[in-house]
């Protein structure tokens, strides 16, 4: 889980790795943003990274690109990253296939 302002609003925002275990607010696997309302009130689940049979529980955050927003990194099939284009949605970026995971350190 990590906790930063990545919709740039101001508030602090909530990402977490999820999987479904027959909830159903949670049907797939990946990472989830919730977003911040004030006052200690979140927005309903909205998936940032969805994998198939994946459970993304390490994670981190940082700004990979030098536009002032937190970018999303992790290892899964190799090290991939997404781009935060602001209001917390985010693109896919880099995801090098070729490369073992356990020689990357980001």
């Amino acid at each position: 889980m990590k906790i930063a302002d990545l919709t740039d609003d101001g508030r602090k925002d909530v990402l977490v790795g999820a999987f479904s275990d027959g909830y159903d607010c949670l049907e797939e696997r990946g990472i989830a943003l919730l977003r911040s309302q004030g006052d200690r009130l979140f927005n309903s689940v909205e998936w940032v990274v969805r994998e198939a049979g994946g459970y993304l529980a390490d994670f981190d955050t940082g700004d990979l690109n030098n536009d002032d927003l937190l970018d999303l990194s992790f290892v899964y099939t190799g090290p991939r990253t997404f781009l935060n284009v602001g209001d917390g949605q985010f693109e896919e970026g880099y995801h090098i296939e070729d490369m073992p995971p356990q020689y990357i350190v980001i």
